[in-house]
């Protein structure tokens, strides 16, 4: 949320009065928040106030807060509403649906409550279809930069669920760019600016560089930026000054952030482990773990679509260390050698089964495209955030890499300490159609015992997930079988308990669990989902929604 409000308060002054560069100052005497922070706060507000989420207590937040602070630029519409008796929603399509929004991706558990909460939060003035999506993108790129998920996992999500054309460049944009108070003509651009951005401020400036609504682009864009990068220390202290007073809204904003705003992959991933072994190589507990084990748990993490960038960000804000310059070398010192490592120890692997000779040109091409891994004065001239995003490309390289690939693959099945899966913006229900998993997951299918893997989810399973021929139980590659066809609802039980204890044992992965005996083996859902009782409430076993829906009583 203190994302939003400084970029709001570093564009107020440039809304009217566009600036086409970045090299702008970035606060004036002038310098003030608008009603973007005000209802940004008052949706923050609403959230922690309200455990219910009701409509009617968001529109008395809002029109109070809003009321207590009349001068803040509010828009025509939106001021009628705001000093209404009656206040309806206008059907509006305006970004003020989004800038406002960002409290929720904070505030929320997974990804499906983000959406849901921001439809609701914009449903009360903005109930326009284009206005309920762009404060719905906004909340789930929050969300997302919050779990510290990679640029590219955002980027492809708000894509693909919303539809916006986010290959677009901030030059590009910058050229022709004008007033546009558009959801569908602000959300995408803001978002473009925290894809392209390197920190924070440098996220901050693209988006007041493209012009039209700046504190509102900037308001956008800086909140899902602080999620990702650490707030300078300087630009946080001009926001402060701009709040002498409203000491009151400063505090809670405060509170807020403290208790919401920074989450942590290794809290969830690997709970018992200390995160200082793996970010600061020079400290004594980083000998409490192997070298491999922690190469290959950051190379997991990776796979597993996070950043490592924004790792580090959320280790920093842990440790209240946004401006400890020693700290966050160690951390830059430490990622270089987390690169050579990996580099070495796949070349070494693949050298026990390959001609040394054809390995020199290889070993040479991997040293040359990631030199900043095998030259240690490139690594001077960067910093944590950097040498993060140069891991994560490395490792992604590396998979992608038909050769590399399965010397990769066995590394970190050898080493990596991550014991938990990350379930938060997975689906809450196994979708209709699974052409393609993650890395970390697995397509559950109802199979026969002879391994016939012949229709249906069957032939999904060995076309595109690894199942053998021939197999008919347990995991083979991405998929898990269980059979179906062998007798009545008992026979298949004892499949399915074993299943659930393999889940269970294996928290690292994520089981997708098709609508097994549906099909061909001719059982009902209201048959097959009790056996699956005990896999309810287990974050790492999703189910089919229809599973979901029935009334679970006695087990067969």
């Amino acid at each position: 949320m203190l994302g939003a409000i400084i970029g709001d308060i570093i564009g107020s002054i440039y809304e009217f009065h566009n600036v086409k560069r970045t090299d702008f100052d970035l606060f004036s005497k002038d310098s003030r928040f608008t009603d973007d922070s005000t209802m940004t706060i008052a949706v923050a507000k609403w959230l922690v106030e309200d455990s219910e989420h009701a409509k009617h207590t968001l529109v008395e937040t809002m029109q109070k807060l809003g009321r207590s602070h009349p001068d803040r630029g509010y828009g025509g519409n939106f001021r009628r509403w705001l000093f209404s008796s009656n206040p309806m929603p206008y059907n509006s399509w305006g970004n003020g649906s989004a800038m406002r929004v960002s409290p929720v991706g904070l505030y929320a558990k997974k990804l499906s409550e983000a959406l849901e909460l921001a439809k609701i939060s914009a449903e009360v003035t903005h109930n326009h279809p284009e206005g309920l999506k762009g404060a719905q993108a906004i909340a789930a790129s929050v969300f997302l930069a919050k779990e510290g998920l990679t640029k590219s996992f955002i980027k492809k999500y708000i894509a693909r669920k919303f539809g916006y054309n986010l290959d677009r460049s901030i030059n590009d944009i910058r050229k022709n760019y004008t007033f546009d108070v558009s959801c569908q003509g602000s959300v995408p651009e803001a978002i473009i600016a925290f894809i392209e951005g390197n920190s924070f401020e440098e996220v901050i400036r693209l988006a007041v560089s493209i012009g039209g609504d700046s504190d509102t682009i900037a308001c956008m864009a800086g909140a899902i930026a602080a999620c990702y990068y650490t707030v300078p220390l300087e630009i946080d202290n001009e926001c402060r000054k701009r709040f002498h007073n409203d000491a009151g809204l400063l505090q809670f904003v405060d509170e807020f952030e403290e208790n919401y705003a920074h989450a942590s992959c290794f809290r969830t991933m690997m709970p018992e482990d200390n995160p200082k072994t793996y970010w600061e190589g020079t400290s004594s507990e980083a000998l409490l773990l192997g070298l491999e084990k922690k190469v290959a748990t950051f190379a997991d993490l990776v796979l597993r679509d996070h950043s490592i960038a924004a790792c580090g960000a959320q280790y920093l804000y842990s440790k209240n260390a946004v401006e400890d310059d020693v700290r966050k070398n160690d951390m830059k010192f430490t990622l270089f050698q987390y690169g050579s490592e990996l580099l070495e120890s796949l070349f070494e692997m693949r050298l026990k089964d390959s001609n040394p000779d054809s390995m020199k040109n290889v070993i040479g091409h991997w040293q040359h495209k990631y030199s900043i891994f095998h030259d240690f004065s490139e690594c001077a001239n960067a910093d944590y955030a950097i040498m993060g995003k140069e891991f994560d490309r490395l490792v992604e390289d590396l998979y992608v890499d038909d050769d590399m690939r399965p010397y990769l693959y066995n590394y970190i099945l050898q080493n990596s300490c991550v014991r938990v899966a990350s379930t938060s913006y997975r689906p809450a229900f196994t979708p209709d159609k699974i052409n393609r998993l993650k890395y970390d997951e697995v397509f559950v299918f109802g199979s026969n015992l002879r391994g016939m893997h012949a229709g249906g989810a069957e032939r999904v399973a060995v076309n595109r997930f690894g199942a053998i021929m021939g197999q008919g139980v347990g995991l083979q590659g991405q998929s898990y079988a269980i059979p179906t066809m062998q007798g009545g609802v008992e026979t298949i039980k004892p499949y399915v308990d074993d299943f659930i204890r393999f889940a269970k044992e294996h928290e690292n992965l994520v089981f997708y669990v098709t609508r097994i005996g549906c099909g061909i083996a001719g059982f009902k859902d209201e048959e097959i989902a009790p056996l699956f009782s005990e896999a309810r409430g287990r974050k790492n076993i999703i189910l089919p929604k229809s599973f979901c829906d029935m009334k679970i009583g006695l087990r067969v």
